[in-house]
C-alpha cells in the first residue's frame, strides 16, 4: 500500500531518500560493525594473543570457575535465584572448559555455534534470564582483571585485549541468549495476553496462575504455545476492537469465530472458506465472521497464507492497446493467476471473479481453487433516478471477506484467518470511482448527464453522491446488508464513548474513521482521536508472490516434460537452512522452475532412505532431486540437517542409482 508519490521516489533509485537513508543510516554502521568484527574474529595473532591473557585462568579451570560464581553472587546477588537451582560443580569446570573452546575457534567461530546453541537451550531449560548475562560479563571482565596484569592496563596492548575479550564475549552471548531472548519475549507477550482475557472475562485467579504455569511450560519445552479456544475467540475479537482503521468496530464482541486450527488440507481449507462465506448470510442478514487456522510456527518465514487479498476479487486485464479493464488493484494477482494456470473466461470483462489460491509453504504445496457463483454474491448497481447508470453492468461483492492479514494475539501470528465485516456504501463508492481500481467516474458522469468538463460544476462530488445513492439503493433493493456513512460515523462515535467508560482508549485513524464523503458536516470531523498501535491487532500483510523476486526467465524457457502434452515433470527440492536463506532459494527455485511440479521440503522432514523410492527411477513421482543448503565451518552441514546427512552417508551408493540430482551449495553467507 505504497502511495504514488512514495513510488515516484522509490523510482528514482540511488537518488530517493530512501536508499540515502537506508545507506548512510542502516547499512554504514552496519558495514562498519561487520569490519571490526572481522578485524576480531579474522585474525590468527589475536587468538594467540587471546589465548596467552587466558592462561593464569587455564592453570585450574575449576578452581577459577569456582572463584568466578564467588564474585557474581558477591557483586550481583540478583542472580543467585536463577543459578541456586543449578550444579554449580559442573557450572564451574565447564564455565572455563567453554572460554578456551571459544578462544581455540575465535577464527572460525561457526565451529563453536553448535556448542553454544546446546549450552543456551541448557539455560532455557533452567530458565536463566537473558539479564543475567550483563552480569556474567561484567563479572568475567573483573576476574581478568585481577588475573592479567596487562589487561585494561591503560597501554594501547592493555586496551586492545579488553576490545577482543569484549568482543569474543558479546558474540558468546549474542548466541548463546538467542534461545532464551526468543522465549523471554514470547513469554512476555503471552502472559500479557492472559492477564488481559483474565481481566476481561473474569478468570479467578487459580485459573490465571495455572494458565500461565502451563504457557510456560508449552514454551520451554517446544518453542511456543497453543491458546485455549476461549483465548481464540476473544484474541479475534479484540484485534477486530484494536483495528485503528474501522469504523464499525461497535459490533466487535458480536463476532462469530471459527476454530479451524486443526485443519491443514488445502481442500479441506477451502471448503471451510466456502462454508464461511454461506454463514455471513446464512439467514439473509450479514454477520460478521471470522475462520481461524493454524498459526506460524516457531523457525518459519511464514505459515499457511492466502495469495488473494480478498476472497472475492475481480480481476483487471491488459487489452491490446494497453489499456486496463477490470480493478486495476488486482492486476498483479491477476497476472500471477494466469501464470499460474487460471484460464480466465471467455469473453473476458471487467467483473470476472478472481480464483482463490492457499499454499503452506512448508509443505511446498499450493492450490488453487474457482469460487462457485453462489459462494460471491453480488448486486447489480442501479439508480434510482437515473435509468442510465444500470446500463453500465455496475456490480460489486455482498460479502467482504478480507484475508490479506496477520492477527497477532499474544506472541502469536495467524497469518491465515478469513475475516468479513460489512461494507459501508462509500467504501463501493471510491472502488467504484478511483483510478486505480475500477476508473468509473467519467462513464457514471455521463450516465447521470454531468458534464466531466466542467469543473465549475464541481461534477466529481456530483458523481460521487450519485453513485453512493446507487449502491445505498441497489443493496436494499436486494436483500443486502450495508451500512450508509452517516450511520457509520453515529454507531463509531457510541462505540468510542463505550470503550472511554470501560477504561480503555480507542484507537483510530482519522482518515479512515471520518467518511469519504460529506465528513465536515457530522459531529466526528472535530472528534478528538489517536492513532496507536496496541495487541492484539490485525497487521496488513505484503502480497505473498510479491514478497518473492520476480522471476527473470520467460515461460517458454522453462523446462517442459519430455514426455509431450501438459503432463509436466514433479521436481523434489530439499533444503538444510537455519537462517532462511536456503530456504528463500528453495522457494524461489520452485517459481522458476513452473511450471513443473515443485515440492518444497526440509531436510530434517525427510528420510533420505525413502528418496530412491520417491523417485520415478524407484516406482515414485519425482524425476529428479534439488538440494539447497548452506554450510558451516569446513563445509559441514547445518545443525538442523545433521542427521540427514549421517543418515545419507551411513547407505550404499546404489541407493540413490539413477537418480538425477543437483547440489546447490551457498556456503554459510
Amino acid at each position: 500500500y505504497i502511495e504514488e508519490n512514495d513510488e515516484e521516489l522509490l523510482a528514482l533509485g540511488m537518488d530517493s531518500c530512501a536508499y540515502r537513508f537506508w545507506t548512510y543510516h542502516v547499512m554504514k554502521p552496519a558495514l562498519i560493525a561487520i569490519a571490526s568484527m572481522d578485524a576480531v574474529f579474522e585474525s590468527e595473532v589475536n587468538r594467540k594473543i587471546l589465548h596467552k591473557s587466558f592462561e593464569p585462568l587455564s592453570k585450574d579451570k575449576v578452581r577459577s570457575g569456582i572463584l568466578f560464581y564467588q564474585n557474581l553472587f558477591k557483586m550481583h546477588p540478583e542472580v543467585i535465584p536463577y543459578f541456586g537451582r543449578t550444579d554449580m560443580d559442573f557450572l564451574a569446570g565447564h564455565l572455563f572448559d567453554a572460554v578456551e573452546l571459544l578462544i581455540n575457534v575465535v577464527n572460525d567461530f561457526e565451529k563453536a555455534l553448535p556448542v553454544l546453541r546446546h549450552l543456551g537451550k541448557i539455560h532455557d531449560n533452567h530458565k536463566i534470564p537473558v539479564f543475567t548475562y550483563d552480569a556474567i560479563g561484567h563479572v568475567l571482565d573483573q576476574t581478568l582483571r585481577q588475573n592479567d596484569p596487562s589487561y585494561g592496563n591503560g597501554t594501547e596492548e592493555g586496551e586492545h585485549l579488553v576490545t577482543l575479550w569484549s568482543a569474543l564475549i558479546n558474540r558468546t552471548v549474542l548466541v548463546t541468549t538467542r534461545i532464551s531472548f526468543v522465549s523471554e519475549r514470547l513469554l512476555r507477550k503471552a502472559y500479557e495476553w492472559v492477564d488481559q482475557v483474565a481481566h476481561e472475562l473474569k478468570w479467578d485467579d487459580a485459573y490465571l496462575a495455572k494458565r500461565r504455569f502451563d504457557i510456560e511450560s508449552e514454551v520451554r519445552t517446544r518453542g511456543t504455545y497453543m491458546h485455549t479456544e476461549e483465548e481464540i475467540v476473544h484474541g479475534a475479537r479484540v484485534s477486530w476492537r484494536n483495528s485503528a482503521k474501522c469504523v464499525g468496530r461497535i459490533a466487535w464482541n458480536t463476532l462469530m469465530v471459527r476454530d479451524r486450527r486443526h485443519v491443514t488440507n488445502l481442500d479441506h481449507m477451502f471448503a471451510e472458506c466456502l462454508e464461511h462465506q454461506r454463514l455471513a448470510t446464512a439467514d439473509g442478514s450479514l454477520k460478521a465472521v471470522m475462520t481461524v487456522f493454524k498459526p506460524r510456527q516457531p523457525g518459519t518465514r511464514m505459515g499457511m497464507r492466502f495469495w488473494n487479498p480478498q476472497l472475492v476479487r475481480f480481476a483487471c486485464y491488459e487489452k491490446d492497446d494497453g489499456e486496463l479493464m477490470g480493478d486495476r488493484a488486482n492486476k498483479a494477482y491477476t497476472d500471477e493467476c494466469i501464470a499460474f494456470g487460471w484460464e480466465p473466461p471467455v469473453p473476458r470483462t471487467e467483473f470476472d471473479v478472481l480464483p482463490i489460491v492457499i499454499e503452506d509453504p512448508i509443505a511446498g504445496t499450493t492450490k488453487m481453487f474457482e469460487l462457485p457463483k453462489e459462494y460471491h454474491k453480488v448486486t447489480m448497481i442501479s439508480h434510482p433516478k437515473y435509468p442510465k447508470f444500470a446500463k453500465l453492468g455496475l456490480r460489486w461483492c455482498v460479502v467482504p471477506t478480507v484475508t490479506n492479514f496477520t492477527m497477532k494475539i499474544g506472541g502469536l501470528d495467524y497469518p491465515c484467518n478469513p475475516f468479513n465485516g460489512w461494507f459501508m456504501e462509500t467504501e463501493i463508492t471510491r472502488d467504484l470511482l478511483e483510478p486505480g481500481r475500477m476508473d468509473k467516474m467519467k462513464p457514471i458522469a455521463k450516465a447521470i448527464g454531468v458534464d466531466s468538463s466542467d469543473e465549475d460544476d464541481f461534477w466529481r462530488e456530483r458523481v460521487a453522491i450519485e453513485t453512493n445513492k446507487a449502491v445505498i439503493h441497489s443493496f436494499r433493493k436486494d436483500g443486502h446488508s450495508i451500512v450508509d456513512h452517516v450511520t457509520a460515523q453515529g454507531q463509531f462515535l457510541a462505540h468510542d464513548m463505550r470503550e472511554k467508560r470501560e477504561g480503555r482508549e480507542c484507537p483510530a485513524q482519522w482518515s479512515w474513521v471520518v467518511p469519504a464523503f460529506g465528513g465536515s458536516t457530522m459531529p466526528i470531523w472535530h472528534h478528538e482521536m489517536r492513532d496507536f498501535y496496541v495487541e492484539p491487532q490485525y497487521d496488513y500483510q505484503a502480497e505473498i508472490f510479491a514478497v518473492r523476486k520476480e522471476c527473470t526467465i520467460a515461460e517458454e524457457e522453462l523446462l517442459v516434460s519430455d514426455e509431450g502434452g501438459d503432463a509436466f515433470e514433479k521436481i523434489l527440492v530439499v533444503y538444510a537452512s537455519v537462517t532462511g536463506t536456503a530456504e528463500g532459494y528453495a522457494y524461489r527455485a520452485k517459481k522458476l522452475l513452473r511450471p513443473l511440479q515443485v515440492t518444497v521440503a526440509s531436510c530434517d522432514t525427510t528420510n533420505p532412505k525413502e528418496l530412491w523410492s520417491q523417485c520415478v527411477v524407484g516406482g515414485g513421482q519425482y524425476s529428479a532431486i534439488l538440494f539447497i543448503t548452506s554450510t558451516f565451518g569446513e563445509g559441514m552441514p547445518p545443525p538442523s540437517a545433521e542427521d540427514f546427512f549421517k543418515s545419507l552417508r551411513s547407505l550404499p551408493i546404489s541407493a540413490l542409482a539413477d537418480v538425477p540430482f543437483a547440489v546447490m551449495a551457498i556456503g554459510s553467507s
